[in-house]
């Protein structure tokens, strides 16, 4: 039995609906991500949202594909993006449901497009399979890309469409009754604790080698002769 094995089967990891995970900036939140998702992936599927930039999602997925060739995630472990077609996308929820399939991690943009997608998803999935047990662990990463308005419950005018999409998402899970938690990963978290009703924050100590804004000097430039 090799180490990600015995990790899975003897640790009993507690999920809660809102969480933060925070750590200053540069202090490796992104690997802290990824151990959490090993410890939790055996129970629920993965979705990442990163910010609306196809440079960050293809470092994620970079990342992760890495991860499982170290022997970090199960061999099986599947990591689907949202640049394949919507048709394609709805696919892969109806087999996820119908067949209650595990070790899935989908890495989407913020954007209202690729979030109505994933709706599309949800719903058609659970459709596919009303008895379905399938759960979800969303993580946020950067998570101030989900704090842009203070109402965070209901739709409404002068939201961004982005915002709109994010709250409906939430609701659909709810109403489908589908398991789902979300973990917020950022390192000015202000506008987060402020919106959201956090119940477990995830804290992180800065490395040995750390170096911060407080450890750099400012030193002026010599004059030109």
């Amino acid at each position: 039995m090799n180490l990600l094995q015995k990790v899975m089967r003897t640790s009993s990891p507690k999920f809660y609906p809102y969480s933060l995970s925070f750590a200053d900036c540069q202090c490796k939140k992104t690997t802290h991500m990824l151990k959490r998702i090993s410890e939790i992936i055996s129970q629920v599927n993965i979705i990442i949202f990163v910010d609306n930039k196809n440079d960050q999602q293809q470092q994620m997925y970079l990342r992760l594909e890495k991860y499982i060739s170290d022997g970090k995630l199960p061999n099986d472990t599947k990591v689907i993006l949202d640049t394949i077609p919507h048709k394609k996308v709805l696919e892969e929820f109806k087999e996820i449901f119908r067949n209650n399939r595990k070790h899935q991690i989908l890495i989407f943009k913020f954007n209202h497009a690729q979030l109505a997608k994933l709706m599309d998803g949800i719903v058609l999935g659970k459709d596919e399979n009303v008895r379905s047990t399938v759960g979800f662990q969303i993580f946020v990463d950067e998570g101030d890309i989900v704090t842009k308005h203070q109402n965070t419950k209901t739709v409404q005018d002068g939201q961004p469409k982005s915002h709109h999409a994010f709250i409906k998402i939430r609701d659909k899970y709810r109403e489908k009754n589908i398991k789902c938690y979300v973990e917020f990963i950022s390192a000015t978290p202000q506008n987060i604790l402020g919106n959201y009703p956090i119940e477990k924050i995830f804290t992180y100590p800065q490395p040995e080698d750390y170096v911060g804004f407080k450890d750099i000097d400012f030193v002026h430039f010599p004059k030109p002769k």
